[in-house]
């Protein structure tokens, strides 16, 4: 065998999936504990660091699973074998498993969670002021376009999760949420990152002008509001006072 195969090999035996008919003798050995036994302390020590893994980039989820967690994390690893060089990743599908699998607030809550992992690991990028916006000639303003950061990430969930986070964080009881379309922002600001739920015609609004579209088409999301302009200077500027801008393309 070569070197990836015996890794393959060894990787099948450790995870227990009963795929590879090598024996624990032919990818093991030396030592005082035997071929077997080797592979169980690989076996137990992949479990523990998936656990822990898990539980690292999920703590909020981790805690409201309570015993449910340890049986749920081996099952969504059985399912989602971790494919990364780095354990870092392995949560990556996690909320999809949950919403497959018990589908409700608490996917919702972990993909919350996860936003806020890739966020907090983004590139660092300087952001914009809104003196880059004032600057620019008012006949050009709706064809200007504007790039966000990238520690920026906006997703619409099943349930507005915002309380649930709060109620873990407090080690209060998990409210009861009612189904309801919600978009949520997160981001980080210097060291610290953040979430909030936008209103609807925002979020179409951010989705815009990630698209790439211009500043005039992105505003058209605020149609419907009494005084259309104010309410989308009023979330302009606020992205701005946020640092969510990396910079106005013209």
């Amino acid at each position: 065998m070569n070197l990836a195969e015996i890794q393959a090999a060894l990787f099948s035996l450790v995870r227990g999936d009963r795929e590879t008919k090598v024996a624990p003798e032919e990818v093991v050995g030396g030592g005082s504990l035997s071929p077997a036994q080797r592979v169980h302390v690989y076996a137990g020590m992949y479990v523990a660091r998936t656990q822990d893994a898990i539980r690292e980039d999920f703590p909020k989820v981790s805690q409201l699973l309570g015993e449910a967690f340890a049986p749920t994390v081996a099952a969504y690893v059985e399912g989602y074998p971790s494919t990364h060089f780095s354990l870092s990743m392995l949560g990556r599908q996690f909320p999809q498993y949950l919403r497959e699998t018990a589908p409700g607030p608490l996917a919702d809550l972990a993909q919350l969670e996860w936003m806020h992992c890739e966020v907090f690991v983004a590139r660092d990028c300087e952001p914009a002021t809104a003196r880059a916006l004032a600057g620019i000639d008012p006949e050009r303003f709706a064809g200007a376009k504007l790039q966000f950061i990238p520690a920026l990430q906006l997703a619409w969930l099943t349930h507005d999760v915002r309380a649930l986070w709060r109620a873990v964080e407090a080690g209060e009881p998990a409210p009861e949420l009612k189904p309801g379309k919600t978009p949520l922002l997160v981001w980080r600001k210097e060291h610290e990152v953040f979430h909030v739920a936008l209103e609807p015609d925002e979020a179409l609004a951010i989705e815009a002008l990630q698209r790439g579209e211009s500043l005039g088409a992105a505003c058209e999301a605020f149609a419907e509001r009494a005084d259309p302009a104010a309410a989308a200077f009023t979330a302009i500027g606020s992205w701005f006072s946020e640092s969510m801008v990396a910079r106005v393309l013209l």
